[in-house]
């Protein structure tokens, strides 16, 4: 959403017949591109909290963001 020039997409589908709020771990990186500075905002861009992880020590490879969304009984957040 705006004001954000890039972006990526994250779709979370929940087919259970009970509401979900569970830890998901995301990587926003594509190769060759990075986001120097991720935000993680809702569809009506609301900020949504989050951790920076790092990988562990020696390991190369991506941060990740670790944020716990709320996705509703068969619907998608």
């Amino acid at each position: 959403p705006a004001p954000y020039a890039e972006s990526l997409a994250l779709c979370l589908v929940n087919p259970l017949s009970w509401d979900r709020a569970e830890p998901v771990e995301f990587f926003p990186h594509l190769p060759g591109r990075t986001i120097p500075n991720p935000t993680i905002v809702d569809a009506d861009g609301n900020p949504v909290p989050f951790q920076k992880v790092e990988p562990p020590f020696g390991t190369p490879g991506p941060k990740a963001l670790l944020f716990v969304p709320a996705v509703p009984a068969g619907g998608a957040a």
